[in-house]
């Protein structure tokens, strides 16, 4: 793939809603000129071993099935360099509910790519609203109960599933996730800093908005800036730090992690551009830490 088709294809996607970026990846939908990358998985009895469908033998089966739903499923690409190493989507299954599935080839196995393009994957739909997941693997299959497990999937129940031509029936192991999430706001060039991973603690007045909030909970921070490339990033609370005001905040917790440079001495008198003295004594000050999940 040229890097002008590639530059085009994610310029379409962007436009249509359906891009996707994390700190290793993008995703964007199939098209049938992945079908030879994709056939390296498809193709790959170890990765196929456990699957719904059928081993493919040959590319232009997978172009075909590209072709006829690769829309709907999410390629996995690296950043440094527009490889497809994989493919996945959190889509409605046959009883309505939303359901995490992947792919990875094997080549890029144990790297952590496919739990990081999953909880892409559940993040984009949870900025789309939804709230209610499922995921499932063969009972022998461990290492993708090991990614589900990753995403924060509780395990449900055992069951059983059939391979789509009837083939072959596996024992499963199948899991729940109900996620949580908040709407926030957030500058421009604080979005920035969060998808470039140079953020990673929102400072926020502890009123209404945020009480309640709890570790585990995602949040969807809307891009304030209207000429921003990317509209929303989606992160996970990983620890609530609480203060009085933000003077104290400030001389308490790590300022690069709240997006300052390391050699700049911040002023906390900053966030009366955002909350004055009174409403910080009123409500107090949070500090939310977060994992960075995707932005879209």
């Amino acid at each position: 793939m040229t890097t002008t088709s590639l530059q085009n294809r994610i310029i379409q996607a962007k436009n249509d809603g359906k891009y996707i970026q994390t700190s290793r990846l993008f995703l964007m939908p199939l098209d049938v000129s992945d079908a030879a990358e994709a056939f390296k998985w498809c193709g790959d009895p170890d990765v196929t071993e456990f699957m719904n469908y059928t081993i493919y033998t040959n590319v232009s089966d997978v172009a075909q099935w590209i072709s006829e739903a690769g829309y709907n499923c999410f390629g996995f690409f690296l950043r440094e360099n527009g490889q497809l190493i994989g493919s996945g989507d959190v889509h409605p299954n046959k009883n309505g509910a939303y359901e995490l599935g992947y792919n990875l080839a094997k080549a890029y196995w144990g790297k952590g790519y496919c739990t990081e393009a999953s909880k892409a994957m559940l993040a984009y739909r949870v900025a789309q609203g939804y709230k209610d997941f499922v995921s499932e693997h063969a009972t022998d299959n461990v290492r993708s109960g090991r990614v589900i497990k990753k995403c924060g999937f509780v395990f449900r129940s055992d069951g059983s599933y059939t391979t789509f031509d009837g083939t072959r029936t596996f024992n499963s192991r199948k899991y729940i996730l109900r996620i949580d999430s908040r709407n926030m706001d957030v500058d421009g060039r604080w979005f920035e800093k969060i998808v470039d991973g140079s953020k990673t603690i929102e400072l926020r007045l502890n009123d209404e908005k945020r009480r309640g909030l709890k570790i585990g909970d995602y949040v969807v921070l809307n891009n304030l800036c209207e000429h921003g490339d990317l509209r929303k990033c989606v992160v996970k609370v990983t620890d609530l730090h609480y203060f009085n005001d933000f003077k104290e905040l400030y001389a308490s917790l790590d300022m690069s992690k709240c997006g300052y440079p390391k050699y700049e001495t911040p002023n906390p008198n900053d966030m009366f551009s955002y909350y004055s003295a009174e409403r910080q004594s009123l409500c107090g000050v949070v500090g939310i830490e977060f994992e960075f999940l995707a932005a879209v």
